[in-house]
């Protein structure tokens, strides 16, 4: 049996395109957070790089969250907190 917000997930126009468009600002972000951090030559660096490269993911994250919470209240598979 198929979960029906999955099948509206996969079925509201503009998945294709609005998933491209979250990993390439995923990667942009990422590479942006860690192009602007400056380690000093011979010394450890004083930021974790790792956490500052997956900023870009928090933010993807975030964006496809948003995305389908949107989706499925507009295609009426979650119930509003008002209409109760």
């Amino acid at each position: 049996m198929r979960n029906p917000a999955w099948t509206k997930l996969r079925t509201v126009p503009g998945t294709v395109w609005l998933l491209v468009a979250t990993i390439v600002l995923t990667v942009a972000v990422s590479t942006a957070a860690t192009a602007a951090t400056r380690c000093p030559v011979g010394t450890r660096c004083p930021v974790d790089t790792t956490k500052l490269s997956l900023t870009g993911v928090q933010f993807g994250l975030g964006v496809l969250a948003a995305w389908a919470v949107a989706a499925l209240l507009a295609g009426g598979l979650l119930i509003r907190l008002r209409d109760a």
